[in-house]
């Protein structure tokens, strides 16, 4: 059909009343404009010169079709099944490429250059997926042939759907498989064997590295909801297909939102797993890897001790903080608190803040103060999370903090007595107060919890630990080793 350049006629009034000028056409109108980037009649899509300008320039136009009264809705919704057919054609081709080029060649090789279960773990449920999709496609297709692909297309999704669950069970198992992945690449024959196989692809077609293939089901579920939500965006609330395609639009996004989930899972656990493996025994034994556990944050940072600030590496979880010593990329925890009994104060200094908890109390030095409300935030933001769940434990029992201890070297005099240290006059930690004390103000010794062991406290001490020695009452009476376990416990 010939083409008018509205450019090569003089301009005419536009009467946009008129009817269309186009042979065979039966639009008597014009109505509107659509949506297209040229002003066209929203009724017969021809363009507005057609029902404005004089006749005898569309004499030799001629329409193929009468014209089928179709609205832009209508036209959006076919260019959606027709861009869902056509990625759908080349995801499947590309199923069936990783099925020929990788799976089928180390199936069959004999002898096996695979174990039998690293070849499960990385094509776990990958037949499956393709042998539903397969009859997917298949559906569309008999709807192209019928001339209903826009009309049939939810009720054969809706088909689908049930099966669509393979890729939950496939995402889950993903992680496991690019592990084995991973394995296999270290072995010298099965290396060749991939790379012979991927050099032949299906006419010319090139062939992607395995593990690009062993992705692309994840990628597959959101792109099949980013599609149908725009298709029902488009569809009219009176239209038949509008409550099928909504309840159709619900279960994809939940599965969608299934299957997000468990990619981070995946993700959350290959972290806690690196992390795992460059922890090395610490005083106490810690599960690091749990379903509900995620790192949020980690990096050097200085712990003010009894004597001096010290280097350590801190990992911040959702629920607990931990911090050691990073040597030569293994790290020897020394403490791990949870984070339901932990609080934060602001420091002396703008780049401090002080970390309190029953068992254990210091103050932590930053680079920065960039870095100081980071970290500040970061842990705030964890302890109230922790604090509000329900079941969360409260540890702190005996209704006070461990103290912040005064560095050894600030202290010249005893805090009591004003006394100067020196050869005669050694200096200690209260462990109630945290301040630094000579022998004679510190002659005492109280249970401090969480500890059952008795403590050098100074003489202001005294009183309110003979408050607090009812909490630990009889235990100085039990074996050392369930001392040690009620300590352990309080911990927990």
């Amino acid at each position: 059909m010939e083409t008018i350049s509205p450019q090569s006629y003089p301009s005419f009034p536009r009467m946009h009343e008129g009817k269309c000028r186009v042979k065979g056409c039966n639009c008597n109108r014009f109505e509107g404009m659509t949506d297209l980037p040229d002003e066209r009649c929203s009724n017969c899509f021809h363009s507005i010169e057609a029902h404005t300008l004089p006749v005898e320039l569309f004499n030799n136009i001629k329409c193929d079709k009468p014209t089928i009264l179709t609205t832009p809705r209508e036209v959006y919704r076919k260019k959606i099944a027709m861009e869902l057919l056509t990625t759908e054609r080349t995801y499947v081709r590309m199923l069936m490429t990783c099925l020929r080029c990788y799976a089928d060649p180390l199936q069959s090789c004999e002898p096996p250059l695979l174990p039998p279960t690293l070849y499960k773990s990385i094509f776990l449920f990958y037949r499956d997926i393709v042998r539903v999709n397969l009859v997917f496609l298949q559906s569309l297709e008999d709807l192209v042939e019928k001339n209903q692909l826009v009309s049939g297309l939810s009720s054969v999704f809706l088909g689908t759907l049930p099966y669509l669950r393979v890729y939950r069970m496939f995402v889950g198992n993903n992680s496991v498989g690019l592990q084995a992945v991973e394995q296999a690449e270290h072995m010298k024959d099965v290396v060749k064997l991939l790379h012979h196989c991927s050099k032949y692809g299906y006419e010319g077609e090139t062939v992607q590295p395995l593990r690009s293939y062993l992705i692309l089901p994840i990628q597959r579920i959101p792109r099949y909801n980013l599609l149908l939500s725009d298709f029902l965006k488009h569809t009219d609330r009176n239209d038949p297909l509008f409550e099928e395609t909504t309840a159709l639009v619900g279960s994809l996004k939940s599965l969608a939102k299934e299957i997000n989930d468990e990619v981070k899972l995946q993700d959350n656990r290959r972290k806690l797993l690196a992390i795992k493996k460059k922890f090395c025994e610490g005083p106490y034994h810690l599960t690091l890897v749990e379903a509900h556990r995620y790192i949020m944050r980690e990096g050097i940072l200085f712990k003010l001790s009894k004597t001096k600030p010290k280097k350590r590496y801190f990992y911040l979880f959702n629920d607990i903080l931990v911090y050691g010593r990073m040597q030569l990329q293994l790290f020897y925890p020394n403490l791990y608190l949870r984070l339901n009994s932990v609080h934060i104060e602001d420091g002396l200094q703008p780049n401090t803040f002080n970390l309190l908890s029953p068992f254990k109390s210091f103050t932590v030095i930053c680079s920065s103060i960039e870095e100081r409300n980071t970290w500040a935030n970061d842990l705030k933001s964890a302890i109230q999370k922790e604090s509000d769940k329900k079941f969360s434990k409260n540890i702190d029992t005996v209704g006070f903090d461990a103290p912040l201890y005064q560095p050894f070297n600030e202290a010249t005099l005893c805090f009591i007595c004003k006394r100067k240290f020196g050869i005669f006059c050694f200096k200690y930690h209260c462990e109630r107060c945290g301040f630094v004390v000579c022998d004679s103000c510190s002659k005492n010794r109280k249970i401090v919890p969480p500890n059952p062991v008795p403590q050098r406290i100074c003489n202001f001490c005294v009183r309110s630990a003979d408050r607090n020695i009812e909490v630990f009452k009889g235990l100085r009476k039990r074996s050392k080793q369930e001392r040690a376990r009620l300590a352990l416990a309080l911990l927990e």
